[in-house]
């Protein structure tokens, strides 16, 4: 996260190294770190297109860890401003997630649906989410792609009016920010909040 530019070199080395192993999930999985660098270096489209790539792959050969590639593209397409499209390949995530089973995965795609949610006024699947979400509020499963999706979130909602739905997502970001140690910018958004 200190050095995208480097994580970008070292995983597209590894990604060559994977396709001369020939292990398609290890390959998706520097797709993914691929795609992850490229979006700190502000590479919307480019971290869309390795995260594409990873999913595919994932998608192929029917891993449990496809439903976080479809998450990654929507996370892409919500950093170019694309919210009819996050929102549909995030729903796709949703959906994935749900039928392989897992809850954490369930938890965490839901709560990065949050933004597409208010971004898209869906407000009936913003309601439903956030009742499966209230565990987030005292677990401790936390995400960074969580806290800065539910930070937007909020202060979305509040600049639209939704004041009431936007308190959840202020109180799911304040969370996530403390879970992650980053208790300078839960502090921060408590502040703004």
């Amino acid at each position: 996260a200190d050095r995208p530019d480097l994580g970008v070199k070292l995983a597209t080395e590894a990604n060559l190294r994977f396709t001369d192993a020939g292990s398609r999930w290890a390959l998706a999985q520097s797709l993914n770190v691929i795609g992850d660098a490229e979006r700190f270096l502000g590479n919307r489209t480019k971290a869309e297109a390795a995260y594409r790539q990873a999913a595919d792959l994932l998608h192929a050969i029917g891993s449990i860890d496809a439903p976080y590639g479809d998450a990654n593209i929507a996370i892409a397409l919500m950093g170019q401003r694309r919210w009819l499209d996050a929102a549909e390949r995030i729903e796709i995530a949703v959906a994935g997630a749900k039928r392989v089973g897992s809850r954490k995965s369930q938890l965490l795609i839901s709560a990065v649906a949050l933004l597409t949610d208010a971004r898209t006024h869906n407000w009936d699947a913003w309601d439903e989410r956030t009742q499966s979400l209230q565990t987030m509020l005292e677990g401790t499963l936390a995400d960074l792609d969580v806290a800065t999706s539910a930070l937007e979130a909020a202060r979305y909602g509040d600049s639209v009016g939704e004041t009431q739905r936007a308190d959840f997502a202020w109180t799911l970001a304040i969370r996530q920010f403390e879970l992650l140690g980053k208790d300078e910018r839960a502090d921060t958004a408590r502040r703004e909040w």
